[in-house]
């Protein structure tokens, strides 16, 4: 019987692949794809509980892989880290599916990503970022791991990720911002985007008499004046940083 999986990553971006159930009593195969329609309309909760009913009765199968997986999904869109990251490791454990793994995997490295541990997310993408074919959401993959080695300060390893990615996927839409990533260095604070220089030079000289290290830059199509402060090596220190900006300029960012 042919059905897909999901691919869910915590990025606006889904990928469904052909896969096969095997070695489940018909019961079994309903219930699972009861769990896979469940998660698609949205309802995490459902999803949770027919997971439940489903492990409780199947958890022996091939098909428990699959079950850890899409229950994790469930609860990474409920919020609750905890139990996501549990079912992501089971899945990994019990994948009977080629597929199957480097999802969990991708997804354990993106629940760490979103809560700041970018060691322990970029292990878990390069573990199967060679195995990804080449194709979509691979770009995704090496996109974050550039980032996860660039918010650590590790620009040379971060910039070989997004290389990689420009090589491999010049048509992504990741690759103008990958290409940023390898025209840098470390991060800044952007206060501002001004057609006329006028404008720019007011507020850098607003944030310097405020004991600021503000500058203004040409950006590389030469039509805005950036209002930039300060270089930061890591994301650390750039946040940081901009904990004192945003009292002078409530929408300013972090930039590489």
């Amino acid at each position: 019987m042919r059905r897909t999986l999901i691919w869910l990553t915590l990025w606006p971006a889904i990928i469904v692949l052909p896969a096969c159930v095997g070695k489940l009593p018909p019961s079994g195969v309903i219930l699972l794809k009861q769990i896979d329609t469940t998660y698609r309309a949205g309802d995490f909760r459902g999803t949770v509980s027919r997971t439940d009913s489903f492990l409780a009765s199947y958890g022996n199968t091939e098909a428990a892989g699959e079950a850890y997986y899409l229950r994790g999904l469930a609860y990474a869109a409920l919020k609750d880290r905890a139990r996501a990251k549990a079912d992501f490791e089971d899945a990994v454990k019990n994948a009977s599916r080629s597929d199957l793994e480097p999802l969990a995997e991708v997804s354990l490295g993106n629940l760490a990503f979103e809560q700041g541990q970018m060691a322990t997310a970029a292990q878990h993408y390069q573990a199967v970022a060679e195995k990804l074919p080449n194709d979509s959401p691979k770009d995704v993959v090496l996109y974050r791991l550039g980032q996860c080695h660039a918010r650590q300060g590790r620009w040379h390893e971060a910039q070989g990720w997004f290389a990689q990615l420009v090589h491999l996927f010049p048509a992504s839409s990741y690759e103008p911002l990958a290409r940023r990533y390898l025209a840098v260095d470390g991060y800044t604070i952007q206060c501002g985007a001004y057609l006329e220089f006028g404008k720019a030079q007011r507020q850098v000289e607003e944030l310097r008499r405020a004991g600021l290290p503000a500058r203004w830059v040409q950006d590389s199509r030469m039509k805005y004046h950036l209002v930039q402060v300060g270089l930061y090596p890591t994301w650390q220190e750039a946040r940081g940083g901009l904990a004192q900006v945003l009292r002078i300029v409530p929408d300013a960012i972090i930039v590489p």
